[in-house]
This record gives structure tokens, C-alpha cells and sequence, in this order.
């Protein structure tokens, strides 16, 4: 599934993932969103995201 953020995501006190940055959704665990964005895997609110495409991979 591609989604893609609807606003700045913060993951720390410096880094962020920009708005409108388009990313890749592996699945779901505890409620959260599983996204890859640059090589690395984040836990993300569905509050943030909105899905773009659905497909199988």
C-alpha cells in the first residue's frame, strides 16, 4: 500500500518527514501504521497518513 503524509511527522526534536512525502505501508501492528521511509521502518498514527493506492506486492 502507498501512502502518503498528510502533514509534517516529527521523530525527534530535529528530524521529520516533510508533507506530501510519498511512502511504502508494509502493514499494521498495535494500532499503528508500519511505513519505510528512507531504509528504515516507522510505527506511524493512520491520524497522519492517507492511503494513495492498495495493491498487492
Amino acid at each position: 500500500m502507498t501512502v502518503t503524509a498528510k502533514y509534517d511527522i516529527p521523530l525527534d526534536d530535529i528530524y521529520y518527514i516533510p508533507e506530501g512525502t510519498e511512502m511504502m505501508a508494509t502493514g499494521d501492528q498495535d494500532g499503528f501504521i508500519v511505513v519505510v521511509y528512507n531504509g528504515q521502518k516507522y510505527y506511524l498514527s493512520e491520524l497522519y497518513l492517507e492511503v494513495l493506492s492498495v495493491g498487492l506486492i
